[in-house]
């Protein structure tokens, strides 16, 4: 008897609860905080994102942990950048047929491959909404140039993208979705326009990048970066620091960018002496919770680092 009014009250406790927790919400689970903060504008107050990368850890060597696996296994929705970049997140996903956004394989976007190669992605996978689509074949897989969340040509895609599901998983929103999209689109407009006035009086002064991982935001500007700097993992040696050395004073660099996540200590003592500036990047975008904040802060570290003394 007293079992039963236990599994009673049990019972309608957890009916209670569900009855609490909104119908329509969905989880969102992304790899990197710059993804998020494309896909953030799109959900509704109820919907709730994970980010997979912890902080301090490079997006080029990904080894899944218990804690990841079981937010991708719980997720409504998972967006990814690109199987070259995230390769075990993209296997177990296809593995355990899991809702899959492959930016990288969206209509409209743009990739970059080596030096400033690009191609439409829809040729390229054949996939027009990047959803389970297959990876790319492994010769471009190889080339790609995975960075390709700083160009607003790929961050409108994306909305797009993340829009259409969000109405598939929220019907009866579907006009707020909407509304969201077109919000989202509009921002997009306004940023893109305000990095192009701010960053067209500079596209002719010569710099540098530690890492090409400015390559989609550089060819969105058209700015004069005239090399990227990529030391050994085994570190650089006294002859090749003098040979880079020389290279920036024939190139009249006025600065090099690096992403912020990166150690400066070898770039600070590459100039060291030569008048050339050094300028961090939140390329990843832990630094910052939205959007224009976060877009906003890559234009002004370009400003800063590029503008005369």
């Amino acid at each position: 008897m007293h079992r039963g009014i236990v599994r009673k009250w049990l019972l309608l406790g957890a009916l209670l609860w569900s009855m609490a927790l909104p119908s329509w919400a969905s989880h969102w689970v992304v790899s990197l905080p710059a993804v998020a903060h494309w896909v953030r504008p799109m959900l509704l107050p109820e919907d709730t994102l994970t980010v997979l990368l912890p902080p301090g850890q490079s997006p080029h060597h990904w080894a899944l942990k218990p804690s990841q696996i079981r937010a991708l296994a719980e997720a409504d929705h998972i967006v990814l950048v690109a199987p070259a970049l995230e390769s075990p997140l993209y296997r177990w996903a296809r593995a355990h047929q899991r809702p899959l956004l492959v930016w990288s394989a969206l209509e409209g976007v743009k990739l970059l491959y080596g030096e400033g190669h690009h191609h439409d992605s829809e040729a390229e996978h054949g996939d027009a909404h990047g959803v389970d689509g297959d990876a790319p074949a492994e010769k471009d897989a190889l080339h790609l140039n995975p960075h390709l969340w700083l160009s607003p040509q790929n961050g409108r895609a994306l909305v797009r993208a993340v829009a259409a599901v969000q109405q598939t998983l929220h019907p009866q929103q579907r006009q707020a979705v909407q509304a969201r999209e077109q919000a989202a689109l509009a921002q997009l407009t306004q940023l893109d326009e305000q990095a192009d006035a701010a960053l067209k009086p500079l596209r002719d002064v010569p710099y540098m990048v530690l890492h090409d991982a400015f390559a989609y935001f550089d060819e969105t500007y058209r700015l004069n970066k005239v090399g990227v700097i990529e030391p050994p993992a085994s570190g650089i040696g006294l002859k090749r620091l003098l040979a880079m050395r020389e290279r920036l004073q024939q190139a009249n660099v006025r600065c090099v960018l690096y992403p912020a996540h990166k150690n400066p200590r070898l770039l600070r003592q590459l100039v060291r002496g030569l008048p050339v500036r050094t300028q961090a990047v939140d390329v990843l975008g832990w630094q910052h919770n939205a959007l224009d904040d976060w877009f906003s802060s890559i234009v002004k570290g370009y400003v800063q680092c590029l503008s005369p003394s």
